[in-house]
């Protein structure tokens, strides 16, 4: 494992961290699971998860992705590439960093969707991951 793949884990590591004391401090917080299993993955496979906010005041809605965008093989550094859409809007997540997706004051409806990129002809077959944490804050 690089260096810079070790100081983005210690990162993304740290910051889940504060969630999960966020989560456990508090019981306005939801803590849900949607794996998304793409079983046999091929370039244009698309997956989607969506959602609602119920809210009566401005909240903001940001993104982890433990990976930076890239679902990565179980044993190895080989990853794939993914698109990340809300709402259809394309979103570029840093690896170990929030991005903000969606600031908004009334409730509302989201999809969150996911697009493989490359030809995963020559990809070694095994499972492939990338943990997505979904924060949503009043603000």
């Amino acid at each position: 494992m690089g260096r810079s793949h070790q100081r983005a884990e210690h990162a993304w590591k740290h910051r889940y961290s504060q969630y999960k004391r966020l989560r456990q401090s508090s019981d306005n917080v939801l803590d849900v699971h949607w794996p998304l299993d793409f079983g046999p993955m091929r370039k244009g496979l698309e997956k989607s998860v969506d959602f609602a906010v119920d809210a009566n005041t401005l909240y903001s809605i940001y993104l982890l992705s433990q990976n930076g965008g890239e679902l990565r093989h179980e044993f190895t550094p080989t990853g794939i590439a993914y698109d990340l859409r809300i709402d259809g809007k394309l979103v570029a997540p840093a690896p170990s960093a929030e991005t903000a997706l969606v600031k908004s004051a009334a409730s509302s409806q989201h999809r969150l969707g996911i697009l493989i990129r490359p030809d995963t002809t020559h990809a070694p077959a095994v499972k492939y991951t990338d943990r997505l944490t979904q924060v949503i804050v009043g603000d």
